[in-house]
């Protein structure tokens, strides 16, 4: 594949130079062997996730292929500033690192080499299950499945009075109890959410990195809450919040604020706070990401967004750049959609395979185990596979009945519902013009075609559509307007149905009442949106009871949290002046 990047890269990438440190002052394209799927940087070298979930270390020139530990399945990868950590579904904690350091939360004895993970003992000594992973230059983090958070390394950095400083191994901060922690690869401060969804940063705030404001005078050890300017602040609307050297960042409800140290803050007019950037308030983004100091954001048409710190030419100017700006490559290739991964001094940009995995259709993937001779057991199942082999279905179910490979046949059906590896499209790669065609589909696309296969819908969702005042005495009088739906489709997209169809095989529910008090124009839209991910009005529909009503089925529903539909309707509160 291809790869866009520029900075100072120090041999941390694989690349066809032969010396061991170069610097990219422009952007420059490298073609590298392997499919990546993830890119993570700590200060000598970089970690590649591959498509195939195979880790791949790069420094010095080499490629070393790291080992998984055996049965464990990686949850979460993060890079500090000289080492990394997996966190695997078992909730077990592994670091791997050059040297050992106290960060690591090993002693020196377990410490057991480089280029491996090492399992941290000490959470499975106090049978702690570990459930989140951070790491910055001096620390690492842990959240626990009680929501405490444990650290080790340079405590004093940001507990100074609560742990012990220079601790090796992982120590519980007491009286502290966490719902989301934010942290950076080289920050000396970090932000986290507790369970009151209260703000709060700890550690420094020299050059107003934290964006905490000038009467907060954060200092190392000390806990301050703070709440950005920003009107009717919510935590539950931050998708992203990155802490790092020189200045923060932060996603919220689709904007990008940013603040810190003044020439690179990336809001030169007020950098103390953490605000609104101007240049890009008329923008939706729809990502993050961050370096040592600097960032880049993408926005809902395709386009970067860069600033920041550029000793390195890690921004790909010839100055720091005070403010954002926009950033799409001539190298990038129009038929891809792109990603980034930023680390200290450098920038990298490549294809996008994770694509429009849907991790609600994979989990039902998972509990049900379908592929093979199952694909006509339900009408939906049959639906979702004729729309994602549209034009060679009959072809397609003959090649699959007449493999010996189960492997690649379930390996096919993973692609059916969501997953974007294209390895897992091998049992057609000597059919060429099936495996191109399948190669070029889009999961979003083809879920989307289903909302308007009628047949094939199995439920009904039942709204009562008696006004309020309406008087009825007997409930077998109240008038109701059907919604046909696939089941499999509220069960993918919203937590309340999830827990109705706790067992997704149960065949005796049909249909349900809706009790949430909405309009039926609104829960149409809201239908139609789980299958086409946007909303659409028309000339018939009131904007702002549209909004109002979506905007709490969000809760209702148990829809994910910081769902695209924010960003929809963000839409039409800018085109209707709903603010």
């Amino acid at each position: 594949m291809t790869c866009i990047l520029f900075g100072n890269f120090q041999s941390k990438f694989p690349h066809s130079k032969t010396n061991e440190t170069f610097t990219i002052s422009t952007e420059t394209a490298i073609k590298t062997k392997r499919s990546i799927l993830e890119i993570y940087f700590d200060c000598n070298s970089s970690l590649v996730l591959t498509v195939d979930s195979e880790l791949y270390l790069y420094e010095r020139n080499l490629e070393i292929q790291i080992k998984v530990p055996v049965n464990e399945e990686i949850s979460k990868i993060v890079a500090g500033y000289q080492h990394y950590f997996m966190l695997a579904q078992s909730g077990s904690v592994y670091v791997m690192a050059q040297s050992y350091n106290k960060k690591l939360g090993l002693t020196n004895s377990d410490f057991k080499g480089v280029h491996k993970f090492i399992k941290l003992n000490e959470f499975t000594k106090q049978k702690v299950v570990i459930t989140d992973i951070s790491a910055s230059s001096d620390n690492s983090l842990f959240l626990d499945s009680d929501d405490c958070l444990w650290m080790c390394g340079n405590q004093k950095t940001f507990f100074k009075d609560y742990i012990p400083s220079n601790s090796g191994i992982p120590n519980k901060v007491p009286n502290l109890k966490i719902k989301k922690m934010f942290c950076g690869i080289k920050a000396s401060h970090f932000f986290f959410i507790d369970k009151e969804n209260k703000l709060y940063v700890v550690g420094s705030d020299s050059d107003s990195r934290s964006g905490s404001g000038k009467n907060c005078n954060t200092q190392p050890g000390q806990i301050t809450k703070f709440k950005p300017e920003i009107e009717n602040f919510d935590t539950d609307l931050i998708q992203k919040l990155f802490p790092t050297n020189r200045n923060s960042a932060m996603l919220y409800d689709s904007k990008i604020y940013s603040c810190g140290y003044k020439d690179f803050s990336g809001n030169p007019e007020n950098p103390q706070i953490l605000t609104l950037i101007p240049e890009t308030k008329d923008k939706t983004f729809v990502d993050l990401f961050a370096g040592s100091s600097h960032f880049v954001a993408e926005d809902d048409q395709g386009f970067f967004w860069i600033w920041g710190y550029n000793d390195r030419k890690q921004c790909n100017t010839a100055t720091d750049v005070h403010v954002p700006y926009t950033y799409k490559s001539k190298l990038f290739d129009e038929s891809l959609k792109y990603t980034a991964a930023l680390g200290p001094y450098c920038t990298i940009f490549f294809p996008d395979l994770r694509g429009s995995a849907d991790t609600g259709f994979m989990e039902l993937f998972e509990k049900q185990a379908i592929y093979d001779s199952q694909i006509k057991d339900t009408k939906f199942i049959s639906a979702l596979f004729n729309a994602r082999t549209e034009g060679a279905s009959e072809e397609i179910k003959n090649i699959l009945d007449n493999s010996s490979n189960n492997e690649q046949v379930e390996e096919f059906f993973r692609w059916v519902y969501g997953e974007t590896k294209r390895s897992y499209l091998s049992i057609f790669e000597q059919f060429n013009s099936i495996y191109e065609n399948l190669k070029a589909r889009k999961f979003k696309d083809d879920i989307a075609k289903l909302y308007k296969d009628e047949n094939s819908k199995d439920f009904k969702l039942l709204v009562n559509t008696n006004d309020e005042d309406d008087v009825v005495e007997d409930e077998d009088e109240d008038e109701f307007e059907e919604i046909p739906v696939h089941k499999f489709i509220l069960y993918a997209r919203s937590g309340l149905f999830r827990e109705m169809f706790h067992n997704v095989n149960e065949k005796n529910i049909n249909n349900v009442q809706d009790f949430s008090g909405k309009t039926i124009e609104s829960l149409e839209l809201l239908i139609k949106y789980f299958y086409t991910n946007s909303i659409e009005l028309t000339a018939d529909d009131d904007p702002e009871l549209v909004v109002e009503e979506l905007s709490d089925a969000i809760e209702y529903y148990q829809l994910e949290k910081n769902s695209n539909l924010y960003s929809e309707l963000k839409k039409i509160k800018n085109q209707f002046d709903l603010n």
